[in-house]
């Protein structure tokens, strides 16, 4: 069994190996420390029979490197792992595909059953994180419930001074809460729905806005046949500026490489950072190969321009990769080509660009 456990921290990824080897010599454990070095093992290895992925990464969460590898291939079992039994945080790993939500605090007979499972195929939760999901989801479809009417009224109205003094049967403190979310919408939504679609440290735009605006990119063309490009950004050696330079530099070399693609692109294109040193595009009306090629040699052009990080001279450096959509493509094999690419250019020495 070949076991990749993703984690920043090397003494709890050699203390978990030691667990496992302990526990069944037949287990061979790959290490990474990020998602990208997770998803080279991956494609190299080409035989990952379960991923351990912690949820709290140095460079981003670990829901992040969770999406891509089921992007480049849904058959691998991943099984999140944490110190945090939040409610919200592991649905919401579940709802992206894991197939487990391991606790570092359980004890190490628990840990290794709880691998087993997820290796035989089953959704492992612990008993008692389950009743806390259980109650959660509970109490949940409660409140939505008690707020339906009271949102209805303010959708029907279209009129956000709407308030809920007159609604009847309703407890008093969710007419609080309700009334002061609206006024907190009629206040500040434009600051509202950038927090909801913006990465807080570039700008551009998060993972969330991208993935919508794929799938209407991907119904765009079904409906008028329009197509568009898929394109996929790392910078290279990026943790070496974080290292020698710290991660303010890294911060400031994230942010040029933020203005320099939304400086490059046309405002129908959309441009997005989805964590860490990554980043994505989606070119519109763009219909063949030698058509994106032209697009994506002036951008790396551009990309590639010397700055000034730390007082020190930097010759950014980034691995492009790119797919073309089709009608007959899901958004899946979309994503799997662009991410093929864009792999196909790391393995030749990075700094370049594929075009599948």
């Amino acid at each position: 069994m070949n076991i990749l456990l993703v984690d920043d921290h090397s003494l709890f990824r050699q203390g978990l190996e030691m667990l496992l080897t302990q526990s069944n010599n037949t287990y061979n454990v790959f290490h990474a420390e990020n998602g990208n070095d997770a998803l080279e093992i991956i494609k190299q290895k080409n035989e990952i029979d379960l991923v351990i992925l912690d949820y709290n990464l140095a460079n981003g969460l670990g829901i992040d490197v969770l999406v891509r590898v089921k992007a480049h291939d849904p058959s691998i079992p991943i099984s999140m792992i944490s110190g945090d039994d939040n409610p919200r945080q592991i649905q919401q790993s579940l709802d992206l595909g894991a197939n487990g939500y391991i606790l570092k605090n359980m004890d190490t007979s628990e840990i290794i059953s709880a691998i087993n499972s997820v290796l035989e195929g089953n959704l492992y939760v612990p008993d008692d994180v389950l009743a806390k999901l259980n109650q959660n989801d509970d109490e949940q479809d409660s409140n939505i419930k008690q707020i339906a009417d009271l949102a209805r009224n303010v959708v029907y109205n279209q009129d956000l001074s709407i308030r809920a003094e007159d609604v009847e049967d309703t407890p008093c403190g969710l007419v609080s809460a309700f009334n002061s979310l609206l006024d907190q919408l009629h206040g500040n939504q434009q600051q509202l729905q950038n927090m909801a679609f913006r990465d807080e440290l570039t700008g551009l735009y998060n993972r969330r806005y991208f993935i919508e605006q794929l799938e209407q990119s991907q119904k765009k063309q079904l409906r008028s046949g329009k197509p568009f490009a898929l394109v996929y950004m790392d910078l290279d050696k990026f943790k070496q500026i974080n290292d020698t330079l710290g991660h303010d530099a890294g911060d400031d070399l994230l942010k040029e490489v933020a203005r320099r693609l939304l400086s490059s692109t046309r405002e129908v294109d959309v441009v997005a950072r989805l964590g860490g040193d990554e980043f994505t595009m989606i070119l519109s009306d763009i219909d063949n190969r030698e058509n994106t090629q032209i697009y994506l040699d002036r951008l790396i052009e551009k990309l590639r321009e010397p700055l000034m990080l730390a007082n020190t001279q930097c010759n950014p450096s980034i691995s492009i990769g790119a797919a073309l959509s089709s009608k007959s493509l899901e958004i899946k094999d979309l994503m799997k080509l662009a991410d093929k690419a864009l792999y196909k250019v790391k393995e030749a020495g990075r700094n370049n660009i594929s075009i599948h």
